[in-house]
């Protein structure tokens, strides 16, 4: 059984999700700010963080991964397409809001069709661009969730004005990766509540 534990981080509120099988073998997803509740919960569980799965790079969902990959030893996996964001993205955002975030490299590259193994977890990848470049999302089809980033939330969709961003490319993913899904599979998106393939089809399809 997949447990899934959301923390709300950082002033921009992005949702970080821990995500463990029985095993307590754990992936991180999109860890943006520090939070020592994060650190206690997966020390307090004895959660063992195999991977920091990273949706995007842009600095609200990304700026706590060194700190968590010094912490647990997690291998770092994402899109080779956002590694220029890592760096980018503060210059817009960041240091306006008193972040000043250490640069890193990941272990592990994602490409579209990709699996990630977490245990008995299987996150598969699905490349989403349009809110940035090499945006993915992380979906478990046995127990049709998708951790969708910024890519889609509850009645809306990522942020198209910003570098690297098209709104083309955008509803192009949206259209063929995410409203092809089962109607029944939950999205938790980056930002917000959570909601699903099918409502969202009703609202923006």
């Amino acid at each position: 059984m997949v447990e899934i534990k959301p923390f709300i981080l950082g002033p921009l509120q992005n949702n970080c999700y821990v995500v463990n099988d029985e095993e307590k073998q754990a992936a991180v997803i999109d860890p943006g700010f520090e939070e020592e509740e994060l650190i206690f919960y997966i020390k307090d569980n004895q959660l063992e963080v195999k991977y920091i799965l990273i949706t995007h790079a842009h600095f609200d969902h990304v700026s706590f991964v060194p700190e968590l990959k010094q912490a647990t030893g997690a291998k770092i996996a994402m899109a080779a397409k956002e590694v220029p964001m890592i760096k980018g993205s503060y210059e817009w955002g960041g240091p306006d809001m008193g972040y000043e975030v250490d640069n890193f490299k990941p272990d592990e590259y994602l490409e579209d069709g990709d699996s990630i193994k977490v245990g008995s977890m299987d996150f598969k990848i699905i490349l989403t661009p349009g809110h940035s470049p090499g945006g993915v999302c992380f979906y478990l089809p046995k127990e049709k969730i998708l951790f969708s980033g910024d890519t889609i939330f509850a009645g809306t969709v990522g942020r198209t004005d910003l570098p690297g961003s098209s709104e083309k490319v955008l509803w192009q993913a949206i259209n063929k990766k995410i409203f092809t899904l089962p109607d029944e599979v939950k999205i938790l998106p980056g930002h917000g509540p959570e909601t699903s393939v099918g409502q969202e089809k009703k609202w923006q399809g």
